[in-house]
């Protein structure tokens, strides 16, 4: 399971207004749904919140996957005047262990957001 959560989003909405903040929102979505398949299922969950799950996922496929978001989220930057990026983290687990593993992935992106904000101080 991997948990996005979109970066600025009111820093977006205040500067750019709600309209921007609203194609933020539907950029990070389209860019998290080009990995979707059978059984990688994208979800958004919240405001700014998305969460996949993946069935029997590969060694480093959750990482992969992540690595590769950021990388398209950046490119789609470079045609846009407000950039987008997101926090992620994620976590693995059975399916009887659902909140267990939802709980995990939201702290590790809350992990991940801690340091990306570091990085721009």
């Amino acid at each position: 399971m991997i948990f996005w959560d979109l970066n600025n989003l009111k820093d977006i909405n205040d500067r750019y207004g709600h309209a921007a903040g609203d194609k933020a929102i539907e950029k990070m979505s389209s860019v998290l749904y080009e990995f979707a398949d059978e059984r990688r299922r994208v979800y958004r969950i919240g405001g700014d919140e998305f969460l996949m799950i993946i069935d029997n996922p590969n060694d480093r496929e959750a990482e992969d996957i992540v690595k590769s978001v950021a990388g398209n989220l950046e490119a789609e930057n470079d045609e846009n005047q407000i950039k987008i990026s997101g926090a992620a983290g994620w976590a693995a687990g059975k399916g009887n262990e659902i909140f267990e593993v939802v709980e995990a992935a939201d702290a590790h992106m809350y992990e991940d957001k801690k340091i990306s904000r570091a990085g721009r101080m």
